[in-house]
């Protein structure tokens, strides 16, 4: 009988027993078995702001890890960066990288990165990083990229830099120190200007109008100056886009002035631009489906015989249709073309869409905001510019299969890429798709 109650008893505690010692609950935090951390950090000296910086390395637990959180503090403990993040398992290998945010008004400062490890017992790990004299960045310009996909030079004046442009109603834009966006850049959170913020900065008004925006690195002031309405000019006052570009087969290469080419002006005090987008529909003299084809173009006043070129250098002017004298453009699509003048002389040629923009001013081609150079690397290759052209680059390039093809001189996700030879389109890494072997071309738009 004394066997049996014992035996009874030993099964009624067992459970307590076992229960209270299970490591996967919560414990004390002072004496929680704590998580284990093997990182490195890189870089960690001659940083500035804006700069990236890596967390790399492996977190363990026995039983199982719950979060991790990155804090990045200055020198007065106040939290610049927060990112958290939540695990599962015994083991992660962590590859965190991010950009040290600029705060308004910044000066040289010593700064810490802390990573916070917690496994699913209450313990938690804690190791520290000291970032020492972090720079204040210079810039040389900036810019402004927009939500059409459009790129504005924000030119130097004392501690501002500038612009005065024309900017379609309600758009909205970040700025940043490249045409690129790769890594510094200014938005707004809480409708405030802040670096590394998620939401865009409005730069339109209520209509499409032209202003002066001036913005001061240092203390994030941006200002607009007097918003300039357009007057649209009379039909008189006019271009006609002539050459090759029509969507529609049946043009072929057009040399006169055709109705559904014409171009509508407007003007705002001693500035006018002409603005021409292709025409719905199938009919030869009326539509050619909304869509331009790949070829060249050139502009000719109304009724006169002025014409407005493209000389391989600069944009020229002449009294007759002059072929070889035309603007390139080597994609069709929904495009958008547009001429800006101020008084009487032609200061840019634009061809844009949602997605891409070529510019063409005096002495320079800008492709999705970037001058072209004469040369740029694709997949660790140097391509030169084929002569005669402005934007396209050629050079023999060995790739292979499923390779990842990058570039640090065009950012990729703003060019197409050949669906038959690459996928990725819209990343700044592409992946070859087809055979391996040796490829010649890159054009940038």
């Amino acid at each position: 009988m004394s066997l049996k109650r014992f035996f009874i008893l030993s099964l009624g505690i067992l459970p307590l027993f076992f229960y209270g010692c299970d490591d996967d609950n919560p414990a004390n935090a002072d004496n929680a078995p704590k998580p284990e951390m093997d990182i490195m950090i890189s870089p960690q000296s001659g940083l500035s702001y804006g700069d990236k910086v890596s967390l790399t390395g492996t977190l363990t637990d026995e039983k199982n890890l719950k979060m991790y959180t990155i804090l990045l503090k200055d020198g007065n403990e106040t939290e610049l960066y927060r990112k958290e993040q939540m695990l599962l398992g015994q083991s992660f290998q962590m590859n965190e990288t991010f950009s040290i945010p600029l705060p308004k008004n910044a000066e040289i400062g010593n700064f810490k990165v802390e990573m916070i490890l917690e496994n699913s017992r209450d313990g938690k790990a804690i190791q520290s990083f000291d970032l020492t004299s972090l720079q204040v960045p210079t810039f040389n310009k900036l810019y402004l990229l927009l939500g059409n996909k459009s790129v504005v030079e924000l030119l130097p004046n004392g501690d501002v830099f500038e612009v005065e442009e024309t900017f379609p109603a309600n758009v909205k834009g970040i700025i940043s120190p490249t045409p690129a966006n790769t890594g510094l850049y200014w938005g707004t959170s809480n409708g405030e200007i802040q670096t590394m913020a998620k939401d865009s900065i409005l730069i339109g008004g209520d209509i499409e109008a032209s202003c002066k925006i001036t913005f001061n690195p240092k203390t994030f002031e941006l200002t607009f100056g007097d918003r300039h309405g357009w007057t649209a000019l009379p039909a008189t006052d006019s271009y006609y886009i002539l050459g090759t570009i029509s969507g529609h087969w049946q043009d072929g290469e057009i040399k006169e002035e055709k109705a559904k080419m014409r171009m509508q002006g407007y003007e705002s005090g001693n500035l006018r631009y002409y603005t021409w987008f292709p025409p719905e529909g199938e009919e030869v003299e009326t539509g050619m489906w909304g869509s331009t084809a790949a070829g060249t173009f050139q502009l000719k006043k109304a009724g006169e015989d002025r014409f407005v070129l493209w000389d391989g250098n600069q944009i020229a002017s002449g009294s007759a249709y002059d072929a070889s004298k035309s603007f390139p453009v080597t994609a069709g699509g929904a495009f958008e073309i547009r001429v800006y003048f101020e008084e009487d002389e032609c200061t840019k040629v634009t061809v844009m869409s949602n997605e891409r923009t070529l510019e063409f001013t005096n002495e320079q081609v800008k492709a999705n905001g970037v001058v072209m150079s004469n040369g740029i690397d694709f997949a660790g290759a140097q391509l030169q510019l084929k002569s005669g052209t402005n934007y396209i680059y050629e050079g023999e390039v060995e790739l292979t299969k499923g390779e990842s093809i990058t570039s640090n001189t065009v950012d990729l996700s703003l060019c197409t890429p050949n669906k038959d030879l690459f996928a990725g389109g819209g990343n700044t890494n592409w992946t070859l798709t087809a055979t391996t072997g040796k490829y010649f071309r890159f054009s940038t738009v």
